[in-house]
């Protein structure tokens, strides 16, 4: 076996802070990049009595001269004489071209991706009077995002387009008040307007029969999606604290979440994507898919936290109730025909409970911690891969030795 790698970059940032007064200031950035790279693979295999040419393989795979990313942000901060008060605003864009391509012996494919993403918030925090304050704000995450695989295969060529937009409006207020020395609530909500269309549409032209896992799915799995969805979301959340003493305090919690699918920052799409990152491996594809729902969840939680001798304690207890929960798959086709392994991911169809503990301990400067929780998966099916119980624990510790060691 034998590697070869090669392989360019450049980038560039400039930005600026500019106060025109002592309570208004304006900042900005501009950052490109771009880069360029390939790698050669040359796997040789010898074995007596095969001839090495029908299991040699070489591979290529890299990025096309072209390629660049372009992020730029921008805000503005307005202050107060009262460091409660505050006013904010920032806009942030991305846009990138990234082109790779991937060739095994005399098949080549392509993967032409264009992405661009914008970013706004806005808020306002002030306080009400010496015991209460609030907060309203708004945020947005546009997203558009195409992407474009044109492939050969053993047993199949054609082309496979991927395009998503996604534009999600949030809107919150929070509201803090100190009823008395000892209690104080914390109420919010949260609205969230989202329209989302998903496109994946084939033209694959079949040659013949072939063993490519890809080829396979394309052939006789995958089907061309449309997917629009326009909702509206609310997510309440209430908190309580009550101080036990002026450095004691206890504090009971309840909110409704949400957990997308890719996340939302760019290059997050490893669970929409439903293309593989390397369409040339028989045996192991990690496949996305554009169909799956956000998952949701209500969590309840009760922290306390507390000084100890030479030091500090925290702990906190949770539950959670999920509902579309989006697990890791193992998918071995309708019929489990596949000649490959497909890792993709699912929505449980059920609802799922995820609860634990966590812990946290500084003594004498040093940190310790940890924490347990078990979730429970509930899909209503025979799979066990959408059933059954997961418990974990783990632990962490940072000892800092003093400065003469």
């Amino acid at each position: 076996s034998k590697t070869q790698r090669e392989g360019s970059s450049s980038s560039f940032k400039i930005g600026s802070d500019y106060s025109i007064n002592n309570n208004l200031k304006i900042n900005g950035e501009l950052s490109y990049k771009k880069g360029q790279k390939t790698k050669n693979v040359l796997q040789q295999y010898l074995q007596d009595g095969i001839d090495p040419a029908d299991y040699d393989k070489n591979t290529t795979e890299g990025d096309d001269d072209g390629n660049y990313h372009l992020e730029t942000f921008f805000e503005i901060i307005k202050t107060f004489d009262n460091p409660d008060k505050e006013l904010y605003f920032s806009a942030s864009n991305h846009f990138s071209i990234d082109n790779e391509f991937e060739t095994l012996n005399e098949y080549t494919s392509n993967v032409a991706e264009d992405e661009n993403n914008y970013d706004f918030d806005f808020n306002f925090k002030s306080p009400l009077n010496e015991n209460s304050k609030f907060e309203i704000g708004y945020d947005g995450r546009i997203i558009d995002t195409s992407e474009k695989l044109q492939f050969e295969l053993s047993g199949l060529s054609g082309i496979n387009n991927f395009t998503m937009s996604r534009k999600i409006h949030g809107f919150f207020a929070e509201y803090q008040v100190e009823i008395n020395e000892k209690f104080s609530v914390k109420p919010s909500i949260r609205m969230e307007l989202v329209n989302k269309n998903v496109s994946f549409l084939m033209q694959n032209a079949i040659i013949s029969d072939g063993t490519s896992t890809y080829a396979q799915l394309l052939k006789n799995e995958l089907n061309d999606t449309t997917l629009i969805v326009d909702e509206i979301n609310f997510f309440p959340d209430f908190h309580f604290t009550y101080n036990i003493t002026d450095k004691k305090s206890l504090q009971l919690g309840i909110s409704r979440r949400i957990e997308r699918a890719g996340g939302g920052s760019h290059g997050s799409w490893g669970q929409l994507r439903p293309f593989p990152r390397n369409v040339y491996n028989d045996s192991f594809i990690f496949l996305g898919d554009p169909t799956l729902k956000p998952e949701f969840s209500t969590q309840y939680e009760i922290s306390y936290k507390s000084p100890m001798p030479m030091g500090f304690f925290y702990t906190n207890l949770f539950y959670r109730n999920i509902t579309n929960s989006i697990e890791w798959y193992d998918y071995d086709g309708e019929n489990n025909d596949l000649t490959g392994n497909v890792v993709t991911f699912v929505n449980a169809e059920k609802k799922a409970t995820d609860k634990g503990i966590e812990l946290f301990m500084m003594i004498m400067g040093q940190t310790i911690g940890g924490g347990y929780n078990i979730n429970e998966l509930n899909d209503g099916s025979n799979d066990f891969q959408l059933n059954g119980k997961n418990e974990r624990l783990n632990m962490y510790m940072r000892i800092n030795l003093p400065e003469k060691y």
